[in-house]
């Protein structure tokens, strides 16, 4: 490590969501000191505003198979860490194919590869959860394991489990700036003009922490880096009363889905437009149209007079590495190193989750780096809580 004006032996965390906290307790854990910091409310920022779908990697596994993989590792680890999170009473998702000219069995076959379970569902099965669904639009309809996720309680579980590993918790915190010098960063300065010196800073604020280091992922004449940064909003609407307590994707209408969360049905999509900050959270007219024309599509009986309605905008970014697919379509968890970037950085990490639920392996990759980096020897360091799961055999009807 640089020579420092001054020294702690801290690790200051920026952001109290989920990638905040779930990496704070891996980090403690390996017996360092941590201090996580939240400029509100635990999770207020992405983690509360997203749509509380656990993914399996069922929607990424015809195209991104390790993803695939992933998603349903991470969601077997949640499951096993925080059973509680799952929306009470809400079952699987039904994935959805309507148009003729799509080829259920390249998704299938993905599935199976993958190691993703699955049933398939009769059109008397799938009235039964979808009473309200137009049928006519239905052509093959499954079931698989991805499910609603009350982001609430698991943060509340993550918050817990780091503070039993020794980690420091700060809500009501805001960051107003980084402590630079000479091409280092030393520690914050809080929004109360406190001061907290920290030997490594990590930025897990998504599209909100970008404020904090506005230079990385601007291109500069020169300069080239391995990672570029996309922010990309998608909108939301949430109608009430419930319309149906199963969760439901449809595979061949830009990933349209509806996510139950009693007493609300939270409609969406898998459309991510690219935006210019993090910051513009503000609504698109025509987005909002065409969600809800999907919505009027599948769900012909439900109109905006008719329902309490909520309609918002929300914002991810992801770190975008030069050999990615089109952004949105692969959301891979990433940590990045600021020293080996151009200009270089030194003691500043930021972290990328691509999805929510990839959660666990984000806490992985960033204590492998953590300790890399402080050239920390630890000879053994405790388990997740969460387990070290295996993706398991497959087996179709297996949850």
């Amino acid at each position: 490590m640089s020579h420092r004006m001054h020294s702690s032996n801290r690790i200051v965390i920026v952001g109290g969501g989920i990638s905040g906290l779930s990496i704070a307790v891996r980090l403690a854990q390996a017996g360092l000191p941590v201090t996580v910091l939240e400029a509100s409310r635990l999770g207020m920022g992405a983690s509360t505003r997203n749509q509380g779908w656990l993914y399996s990697g069922a929607w990424f596994a015809p195209e991104q198979p390790e993803l695939a993989r992933m998603c349903y590792e991470s969601h077997q680890q949640t499951l096993g860490f925080c059973p509680e999170c799952l929306e009470p009473n809400s079952g699987r998702m039904v994935y959805l194919i309507t148009d003729a000219q799509t080829d259920g069995n390249r998704w299938t076959s993905a599935w199976e590869a993958t190691e993703i379970p699955y049933d398939d569902l009769t059109p008397a099965e799938l009235f039964e959860r979808f009473p309200e669904l137009a049928i006519s639009q239905a052509r093959q309809a499954f079931e698989l394991p991805d499910r609603a996720m009350r982001v609430d309680v698991l943060l509340r579980r993550l918050a817990e489990a780091a503070e039993k590993a020794g980690a420091e918790i700060r809500s009501e915190t805001f960051v107003e700036e980084l402590i630079h010098q000479e091409g280092s960063v030393q520690g914050v300065r809080t929004g109360r003009r406190e001061t907290l010196f920290a030997r490594l800073v990590i930025l897990a604020g998504n599209a909100k922490g970008g404020a904090l280091f506005p230079g990385f992922g601007v291109e500069t004449v020169g300069e080239q880096s391995d990672v570029a940064l996309v922010v990309l909003k998608t909108h939301l609407v949430a109608v009430r009363p419930e319309i149906s307590r199963w969760p439901l994707c449809v595979v061949d209408a830009d990933g349209f889905n509806h996510v139950p969360h009693s007493p609300n049905s939270v409609f969406g999509s898998n459309r991510w437009l690219p935006v210019r900050h993090g910051e513009d959270e503000q609504q698109m007219p025509s987005e909002l149209v065409h969600l809800w024309e999907k919505i009027n599509r599948f769900f012909p009986d439900v109109h905006r007079e008719d329902h309490s309605v909520i309609e918002w905008a929300g914002n991810t970014v992801q770190a975008m590495h030069v050999d990615q697919i089109e952004p949105g379509r692969a959301p891979l968890p990433t940590v990045v190193d600021h020293e080996c970037e151009n200009p270089g950085v030194k003691n500043l990490l930021s972290v990328f989750p691509g999805r929510a639920s990839l959660w666990p392996h984000l806490a992985e990759q960033t204590q492998q780096l953590v300790l890399q980096k402080l050239e920390a020897t630890q000879p053994v360091i405790a388990k997740p809580p969460w387990g070290s799961l295996a993706v398991p055999p497959s087996g179709r009807g297996v949850v």
